[in-house]
């Protein structure tokens, strides 16, 4: 097994090296945005979960709420997330994206799919099931939170 997990591991870094950092060939949200896995992830969560809050991310991305914090200043910044403040307290906020970062959030979900299909083609059309099932069995394993 530990010759497989080896394996296993150089497949994952040369996916994630060209998918998440040689912009030449696959550009992050469709050229968009720069890649970066705490921003993707964050307008990931706020678009499947309208009206979340900073702690809900946190818990979410399993960092600290002051980590989160930086994300969303930084979004906002970039005008792709709002704050409301909350009815029941004033202090307390709410998350929703922009139209700007709906645009953003689709792209990268759209940029996703399309660098899924270029990794699938590889394989012949009677594995791709199995493939994409073991796949998410994996996934769910680590899941935290129920949602990806």
């Amino acid at each position: 097994m530990a010759k497989a997990a080896e394996e296993m591991a150089d497949a994952i870094r040369v996916l994630l090296r060209t998918f998440t950092v040689d912009e030449s060939q696959f550009p992050p949200g469709e050229g968009q945005i720069k890649y970066n896995g705490s921003d993707f992830q964050t307008l990931r969560f706020v678009q499947r979960c309208p009206g979340c809050r900073p702690a809900d991310i946190a818990a979410f991305l399993g960092v600290a709420p002051t980590t989160v914090q930086s994300v969303v200043d930084r979004l906002i910044k970039r005008e792709l997330l709002e704050r409301r403040r909350r009815e029941t307290s004033k202090r307390d906020v709410s998350l929703f994206l922009t139209p700007q970062g709906e645009d953003v959030a689709g792209a990268i979900d759209r940029q996703d799919v399309s660098n899924c299909q270029l990794m699938l083609r590889v394989l012949p059309t009677e594995e791709r099931a199995d493939f994409v099932k073991n796949l998410n069995k994996i996934a769910r394993a680590f899941e935290v939170g129920g949602k990806s």
